[in-house]
């Protein structure tokens, strides 16, 4: 028994597959766009309605058909084929949606299903209930299953492809995919029809219903177009729920980014601005500190030492108590400049600073002045507790001190003054411990001197003289007298010694051993003594020339005129000036000029002795 397709409801089978195709396709990024729960819910209606889809479009397929017999279908069976469709649906969404779609998963899913489709085809042909039954060509029976197969291998992996695709991004991805999909499901559906055979005594053993098979195809047509399009459109706007919400919580997190990299700014700059007042604060503290300390040995300098002392004299004077101002002075410092270098010096200055303070009570204070002069204030302290400070400070300063590959020992010199017999405010106590000092130098070095009402008049006289002293040569007070030196064997003059003398019209004849050291102390010695020279020479020339026997002329040197450098040079320029042979005079020394720095002694007598000028050692 032979039968024919009417077209429209073909076409309209094919239209119901491509409409479902891209339902199920939609559904299944509906399912994923989800989290578990939500999830379980568009599984179920995605299933109910690719499986209604697929099912309404193989009804209308058999409704297509039409034979020369009366046909109608068994309910309950053509309801088991939408079942079997609507697990088959079920199935395939879980499949798309869940973890990640292998090879091995892919084509077991796509058997599965392509099973599932084929039993609900096969299935809703066995609704017709035909007598004789339905025969099947084997060879397109077999290809209908393999359609099937292949159709829903095709079908699951283009809808794992798009699962995570919104009908709002991917429409004609999804469009041209369902095409697909639609077109091999219907070419299952209708290789599965021409695999029947009807035989030609066929009777349809079910009730006929008188029912229009085109009106019937229709209702179902329209009944799923209308569950298919309220499905698409529930999906589209939880689609577009979901993409405002996606854009709601982005625009959010892009508020929080925001607001976090403000925070983090204001936070960056709140830290800055701390670095910047921490930094302030720590150069406002180094320039503080800069300001009250030495900056070689860090000691309080003379302002911050100046604070406190009167701090320290107000206190005493509240309490009717003592307190000792201490001037140190390193003697000799000047040697180890010139022979080692100021760095040596630098880091001798340090180390004596370090050892000032090792000796210092937490309430004592010392200072470097300046040079190699310390200040130290003891408070409340009697004279005898002055003193053995004084003492240990000079064991302590004495101790050798090794700097780089030189062992150094050096002494000091202190001067002691005492609040309040000395004074009573730190200007006079700095004095009076100066002048002690002096006196402490004046007495051997290495040694301390408390302040006396003596040393004080010795001070006045000493600045006097000083002062006197300046105005000497140009007012023609300087002279020299020449003690004859004379052979004891015969009885005759051999030489003679120049010794300088000053003569002050207000305080009369000064011995030389008072004034020599304030010309040395105060820088004097050097013009004194070229002038001395000049006239001790000029006056052996000048006896020569009028005929006396030549003999030499003696001229002492300070220890401040033989450790210039240009002595030498300058000895020399007055023999060549005066035109006096260089063995005609001699310069004398004192044994401790020549020892405090041997070295530099030997160098400059062996200039002198290289030049022909003669040299002692009284």
């Amino acid at each position: 028994m032979a039968g024919n397709y009417n077209p429209w409801l073909v076409f309209l089978s094919i239209v119901v597959a491509t409409v479902a195709s891209y339902v199920a396709l939609d559904l299944a990024s509906r399912v994923v766009a989800h989290g578990n729960r939500a999830s379980r819910y568009w599984l179920i209606g995605g299933a109910l309605s690719m499986g209604t889809g697929i099912w309404s479009m193989h009804f209308i397929g058999m409704l297509a058909f039409q034979l020369p017999i009366p046909m109608s279908y068994d309910i309950p069976i053509t309801l088991l084929s939408l079942v079997i469709a609507i697990i088959v649906s079920g199935f395939a969404l879980y499949t798309v949606s869940h973890g990640t779609l292998s090879l091995h998963r892919l084509l077991s899913g796509g058997l599965l299903m392509g099973i599932g489709i084929a039993s609900m085809h096969y299935t809703g042909m066995a609704a017709m209930q035909l007598e004789p039954p339905l025969r099947y060509d084997p060879v397109l029976f077999t290809l209908s299953v393999l359609i099937a197969i292949i159709a829903s291998v095709v079908a699951l992996w283009i809808a794992f492809q798009l699962r995570t695709e919104t009908i709002l991004s991917a429409f004609w991805k999804k469009a041209g995919s369902s095409l697909v999909m639609g077109a091999a499901i219907t070419g299952m559906h209708y290789t599965g029809m021409a695999a029947a055979n009807f035989a030609p005594n066929t009777i349809c053993s079910v009730s006929p219903q008188d029912i229009n098979n085109v009106w019937l195809a229709g209702a179902i047509g329209g009944f799923t177009f209308m569950f298919l399009t309220t499905t698409l459109l529930i999906s589209v706007f939880d689609a577009h729920l979901a993409n405002r919400a996606a854009k709601h919580a982005e625009n959010l997190h892009l508020l929080n980014v925001n607001l976090e990299k403000h925070a983090a700014e204001l936070s960056q700059t709140n830290m800055r601005l701390q670095e910047e007042v921490k930094e302030r604060v720590r150069s406002e503290e180094q320039i503080q500190y800069l300001a009250y300390h030495d900056g070689l040995t860090a000691l309080p300098n003379r302002a911050l030492f100046t604070d406190r002392i009167n701090h320290a004299i107000s206190i005493a004077q509240r309490s009717q108590g003592q307190l000792a101002v201490l001037i140190i002075d390193l003697d000799h410092f000047k040697n180890v400049n010139d022979t080692l270098g100021h760095r040596i010096g630098d880091a001798l200055l340090i180390e004596v600073a370090e050892r000032l303070k090792s000796v210092m009570r937490g309430e004592d204070t010392v200072s470097r002045q300046g040079g190699d002069e310390f200040i130290l204030v003891l408070a409340v302290t009697d004279a005898d507790g002055a003193g053995h400070v004084a003492e240990k400070l000079l064991r302590t300063v004495a101790e050798t001190c090794r700097i780089e590959q030189h062992e150094l020992v050096i002494t000091s010199s202190i001067g002691i003054a005492m609040y309040p017999d000395d004074g009573e405010n730190f200007d006079t106590l700095s004095q009076c411990a100066d002048v002690a000092m002096y006196r402490a130098k004046r007495d051997g070095r290495n040694n301390f001197r408390f302040f006396t009402a003596e040393m004080q008049l010795h001070s006045a006289r000493s600045l006097q003289l000083e002062n006197a002293l300046r105005r000497a040569l140009e007012r023609n007070q300087l002279y020299l007298h020449y003690q004859p030196q004379i052979s004891l064997q015969d009885g005759r003059v051999i030489g003679a010694e120049a010794l300088l003398c000053w003569e002050h019209s207000e305080f009369g004849m000064i011995s030389p051993a008072e004034f020599i050291p304030i010309a040395e102390s105060s820088g004097q010695i050097l013009p004194i003594g070229e002038w001395v020279l000049r006239t001790a020479v000029q006056q052996m020339k000048t006896w020569m020339d009028s005929g006396i026997t030549p003999m030499v002329i003696a001229v002492n040197l300070s220890a401040v005129q033989f450790r210039h450098p240009n002595l030498p040079e300058l000895v020399t320029q007055i023999l060549d000036s005066a035109r006096l042979p260089p063995q005609h005079l001699e310069l004398e020394l004192t044994e401790g000029v020549a020892m405090d720095d041997p070295l530099g002694a030997i160098a400059v007598m062996d200039s002198l002795h290289e030049r022909g000028i003669r040299m002692s050692i009284d």
